[in-house]
């Protein structure tokens, strides 16, 4: 019986590293410069049941991003395909969840509230679209 339980005990651990692995390949960690973050296959329609996640983190400064291009599934309250920007770790600061149609989100930016920014993208099982395109710069002070 004791081998049963070492057996199961082995097998769910491995469980866990692969899921634990599966998700990590998913986040993107970006310390410095100038990046452009684009939805997969832009300017193509995106694929469905996609979640990705790139979080910039850095010692001082702040972040700016400006949207160029956006185009995802539009859905009531974003429920369905969304782009998700937390402009701070704290837990007092509302995330900014943007959906729909490039007209109302193209050439806006957004700046974190100190030096870290986290963007997550997320599609549902239907309605692709072409998804985003997003310079992201990080600023050692407001306005440089």
């Amino acid at each position: 019986m004791g081998n049963k339980i070492d057996l199961l005990s082995v097998y769910t651990n491995v469980l866990l590293l692969i899921s634990a692995s599966r998700s990590e390949e998913n986040v993107e960690t970006i310390t410095h410069g100038k990046t452009v973050l684009t939805s997969p296959n832009y300017p193509r329609r995106y694929p469905s049941n996609q979640h990705k996640e790139w979080i910039f983190n850095q010692t001082t400064g702040l972040w700016a991003m400006t949207i160029k291009d956006f185009r995802l599934e539009d859905s009531g309250l974003c429920l369905k395909d969304y782009l998700l920007i937390r402009r701070s770790v704290s837990s007092y600061s509302t995330p900014v969840k943007l959906c729909g149609c490039s007209g109302s989100h193209s050439y806006t930016s957004y700046f974190s509230y100190g030096p870290y920014l986290s963007i997550t993208f997320h599609s549902d099982g239907s309605g692709e679209d072409i998804g985003f395109f997003i310079g992201v710069q990080h600023l050692l002070s407001f306005g440089k």
